[in-house]
């Protein structure tokens, strides 16, 4: 049988870096870390992983842990990231969306409540890119019977702006994918 393999966004540090070392633990899942636009973390969470013991004991042909760049505010990007990935993988069992995007803002204070790009941003990467990574994904985790996790930040349990609201927003799409994917 097949590794599993897993994608991760936002992998290249905090929680996606904290998740693909408890996955790469299990010595039987490949990892795909997406990452936005410095590639060195990523790669030096790689290396990481490949001198964690044991994880070198599987034989493929095909790297256990790789990092694609990917922008998760873009929907193409976001399609080509999922397509490479099984593309190179060969399947897909996990996802972790894990991207996020906060800037604290008093959210009393109307004007500083209203930047219209901080909005469009936080609702981009904390909504929008969760419930369009689930469309590309889904088919191949029906495929797989596999799952997808979304992560959310602490900035939807407090008045903080935009961040609150794309936050909630996007924690009740994840409700949804419940519902949706559930046997």
């Amino acid at each position: 049988m097949s590794p599993k393999v897993a994608l991760i966004t936002g992998a290249s540090r905090g929680v996606g870096a904290a998740v693909a070392r408890a996955l790469a633990a299990d010595g039987d899942t490949s990892i795909v870390l997406n990452y936005g636009s410095n590639p060195e973390p990523a790669q030096s969470l790689i290396q990481e992983l490949n001198s964690l013991r044991d994880n070198n004991t599987r034989s493929t042909e095909k790297p256990r842990f790789q990092a694609l760049k990917a922008n998760m505010a873009d929907r193409a990007d976001i399609r080509r990231l999922v397509s490479q990935t099984v593309q190179e993988m060969g399947r897909l069992d996990i996802v972790v969306s894990n991207v996020g995007w906060t800037r604290m803002t008093d959210f009393a204070n109307l004007e500083e409540a209203d930047n219209e790009a901080d909005w469009d941003r936080c609702f981009n990467m904390n909504v929008k890119s969760h419930f369009f990574l689930f469309q590309e994904c889904r088919k191949y985790l029906e495929k797989t019977q596999g799952a997808f996790i979304a992560t959310a930040s602490v900035a939807g349990v407090k008045p903080s702006g935009s961040s609150l609201v794309s936050i909630i927003g996007g924690d009740d799409i994840d409700q949804n994918y419940l519902l949706i994917l559930a046997p």
